[in-house]
């Protein structure tokens, strides 16, 4: 995982988070497909970093297949993407 991603148990759930931010994978990504420009986002949320959006597509391209996600699956919920782990 790039180390610009980080998950923690107490924070947003659990949910990946860009550089212990509370800002999530999920967060960037909705900005973007709601048609929010790299720019855009920055300048609302200056603690974020250009090199932070590199980190956040790698993830999301990885995340389907990621050994650590192997039993998980992408779900839309209430406007978000999550993670939902899938029973065995």
């Amino acid at each position: 995982m790039n180390a610009r991603i980080t998950i923690e148990p107490g924070k947003r759930s659990g949910q990946p988070c860009v550089r212990g931010l509370r800002i999530t994978v999920w967060d960037v990504l909705g900005w973007l497909a709601g048609g929010m420009t790299e720019q855009e986002i920055l300048a609302d949320y200056p603690e974020l970093e250009a090199d932070d959006f590199r980190a956040v597509y790698d993830f999301a391209a990885r995340a389907n297949w990621s050994p650590d996600y192997s039993n998980c699956i992408l779900v839309r919920l209430m406007g978000r993407v999550r993670f939902a782990e899938l029973l065995p």
